[in-house]
């Protein structure tokens, strides 16, 4: 596994997580109203501004930086999974098929990108 690469899975992980953002922010504003969807919207772009600043500083070898777009890549993954598996149980029929898809897309390449990272953590700390 290259850099490259695990930024590139970074980057495809971030690119769905915003799918999934517009989704959450659409049924947030539906469900609890403007004040909650707003907060949502907060907490959604600082997450999206960490993972972003993360992958940069992993371009630049930073291996902070690396386990931080590890953790931000997570994180998504997580939000996607309790969806699936608690707020709209899988075949989710709020918003059928796009919630479902983007549910999924997230979860699996916030695992992706979460693993690529955790294995060139791995390989490249037993090559230093």
């Amino acid at each position: 596994m290259t850099l490259k690469r695990v930024i590139t899975l970074g980057v495809i992980a971030l690119l769905a997580f915003v799918g999934y953002q517009f989704i959450a922010w659409q049924l947030v504003l539906e469900m609890w109203g403007m004040t909650a969807a707003v907060a949502a919207m907060v907490f959604l772009l600082a997450i999206d501004g960490g993972w972003q600043w993360a992958l940069l500083t992993a371009v630049r070898g930073s291996r902070g930086g690396l386990k931080m777009a590890l953790v931000f890549s997570l994180l998504p993954a997580v939000f996607a999974a309790s969806d699936l598996l608690v707020f709209c149980p899988s075949p989710c029929q709020g918003y059928w098929p796009l919630a479902e898809i983007i549910h999924w897309v997230t979860l699996l390449s916030g695992l992706i990108a979460a693993g690529a990272a955790a294995a060139y953590l791995g390989s490249s700390r037993k090559s230093a």
